[in-house]
C-alpha cells in the first residue's frame, strides 16, 4: 500500500491541477448539497476549515451558512497542549486574516476560546478519502486530537473534489472515520 507522505503528495498535486473556473463550478455543487444534508440542516452550531490554496473555497460557504443563522466556529491553532482549538466567525470580512501558510483566520482581538462541546457538526479538511469514511489530512494530527474533546456522537462532514477519492486509504489506530463525505 501507498505511504500516507506519498499519497499526500500525489493528492495535493492531483488537486492543485484542477483549473480554477472548474473547482469554483465544483464549490458550488457541493455547497448545494451541504445544504439539503440532513445533518447540516439539523445542525446549528458548525466548525468549519477555512480553506487554502487549491482546496474549497469554504469562505463563500460562510457567508451562505451565516444568512442561515448557523452559529459558526473556525480553528484557531495554539501552542503545543490543545494545538487545536475553536473561535466563533460572526463577521468574515471584519475578522479575518491571513494567518499561518495563507490561511484565514481570526485577527488576535476577536480570539475568545470556544468550548468545543458546543458543535453538533464539524466540517472537516483532508487531502484523499476513501468509501469507507477513511481521511487522509496533511498530516499534523490537529482535528483527530480536536474530536476527542468533543461530544461523543459529533458527526463528522467531510467535503472533497471526486478527484480526492481513492480506493483505500492507510489508516493507523487514531484516525478519525467520517460519518458522511459530500463531493461534486
Amino acid at each position: 500500500m501507498i505511504s500516507k507522505n506519498n499519497l499526500r503528495k500525489e493528492m495535493i498535486q492531483k488537486r492543485d491541477e484542477i483549473p480554477s473556473e472548474i473547482r469554483e463550478k465544483k464549490d458550488e455543487k457541493i455547497l448545494s448539497k451541504l445544504l439539503k444534508n440532513l445533518e447540516f440542516m439539523n445542525s446549528e452550531h458548525i466548525l468549519i476549515y477555512m480553506g487554502f490554496g487549491s482546496e474549497i473555497n469554504t469562505l463563500e460557504y460562510v457567508n451562505v451558512l451565516l444568512d442561515l443563522d448557523k452559529k459558526i466556529y473556525i480553528p484557531h491553532l495554539g501552542g503545543k497542549e490543545n494545538p487545536m482549538e475553536i473561535v466563533q466567525l460572526t463577521n468574515p470580512e471584519i475578522q479575518l486574516e491571513s494567518g499561518y501558510m495563507g490561511i484565514l483566520e481570526l485577527k488576535d482581538e476577536f480570539v475568545e476560546i470556544i468550548d468545543p462541546k458546543i458543535l453538533d457538526l464539524i466540517i472537516m479538511p483532508g487531502v484523499a478519502f476513501d468509501k469507507f469514511g477513511n481521511r487522509l489530512g496533511y498530516g499534523g494530527g490537529y482535528y483527530d486530537r480536536f474530536i476527542e474533546r468533543t461530544k461523543k456522537n459529533i458527526h463528522l462532514l467531510a467535503l472533497c473534489y471526486k478527484e480526492q477519492l481513492v480506493e483505500q486509504v492507510p489508516t493507523e489506530p487514531h484516525d478519525k472515520v467520517m460519518d458522511e463525505i459530500i463531493t461534486d
